[in-house]
């Protein structure tokens, strides 16, 4: 059995640069070794874990600040510009895009 922790660790602003599609290509390319340490229930679960991110990236300010800031190759870059827009269309009370409620 393989070693979860011998998996090299992934920061937040990485997952948030790969597609949904992207993510499950490379979970398809290391299904076999990931299969050791995770049941298939378990990895479609990191797939779904995966697209809310995403989403949650997009659409919740506060969490795309905190990661982005995280990201900043240098102090004085401001992560807020250029940002995508969130496509579930909620609003906040400053009009930026959010996550509807659970």
């Amino acid at each position: 059995m393989v070693d979860p922790g011998s998996i090299p660790p992934v920061l937040p602003h990485e997952l948030v640069k790969l597609s949904a599609v992207d993510f499950i290509q490379k979970i398809r390319q290391h299904v076999f070794r990931l299969e050791h340490c995770y049941s298939s229930a378990q990895i479609d679960l990191i797939v779904d874990e995966h697209k809310a991110l995403i989403h949650a990236h997009r659409c919740e300010p506060v969490l795309k600040d905190g990661i982005d800031f995280d990201a900043l190759p240098s102090p004085g870059v401001n992560p807020l510009e250029g940002s995508p827009k969130c496509s579930c269309g909620k609003k906040d009370s400053k009009g930026r895009s959010r996550l509807p409620a659970l």
